[in-house]
């Protein structure tokens, strides 16, 4: 799945966000506190996931990280392998092109092709919550920088 919109945001700001939420989601997870620096490529943290009221134990490794352009990390729960990721292209200085994909597999033949028809069938729905996702960070983004 793949949903790209555009953003009056800058590059940098866009990847700033997204390192502030990687450093307070290991913070919450772990109790470790890293600054931006140990933000990189191979850094791995245990994250626990609510799933139907169950808390399952995951593991998240950042499979690329290139300041500004792009963000890619890998979860792992149980059998299940997702792979979640932002590509930040620069239209101009306050502009920018976001594209956000996810993609899954696993190991049980069951759980793609579960996924593939959830996919294909939900398709519009997520599409769309992928897209108020992004639009929401936007403004996010945009309204910290107004209040700062």
């Amino acid at each position: 799945m793949k949903a790209s919109v555009e953003m009056n945001l800058s590059q940098h700001d866009f990847f700033e966000y997204l390192t502030q939420s990687l450093m307070i989601d290991i913070f919450k997870n772990s109790d470790e506190f890293k600054n931006k620096n140990e933000i990189k490529k191979g850094l791995c943290y245990r994250k626990i996931f609510r799933r139907s009221g169950k808390d399952l134990e995951g593991h998240v490794e950042l499979i690329e990280f290139i300041k500004p352009e792009c963000c890619l990390s890998k979860i792992q729960l149980n059998s299940n392998i997702s792979h979640v990721g932002y590509k930040i292209e620069k239209i101009d200085e306050d502009h920018i092109h976001v594209t956000y994909t996810e993609t899954f597999d696993s190991t049980k033949k069951f759980h793609v092709w579960n996924y593939k028809v959830m996919s294909f069938i939900l398709y519009y729905f997520n599409l769309k919550k992928m897209k108020r996702m992004l639009m929401a960070m936007e403004y996010h983004i945009l309204n910290k920088e107004e209040s700062i």
